[in-house]
């Protein structure tokens, strides 16, 4: 795959004009913080950096959503 020089540059201004990597992180931190609050017999764990994000999920009220909500 060929690498546009110019193009790569246009992105890099943009990402620095927009701030979008700080947009990301301050995002991703009020993300965490709100499914932090949510009570720990549903979600378990919540950790990430920026907007990628893992969340662990109670095997226990999975399995009853999928099961009220008839997914297989």
């Amino acid at each position: 795959m060929a690498v546009n020089t110019v193009d790569m540059c246009v992105w890099m201004k943009v990402l620095e004009e927009e701030k979008l990597a700080e947009n990301a992180e301050d995002l991703g931190g009020i993300f965490r913080e709100e499914l932090s609050k949510l009570p720990t017999d549903i979600v378990t764990t919540v950790r990430g950096k920026g907007l990628l994000n893992a969340i662990v999920i109670s095997s226990s009220t999975l399995l009853t959503y999928c099961v009220d909500n008839k997914i297989h």
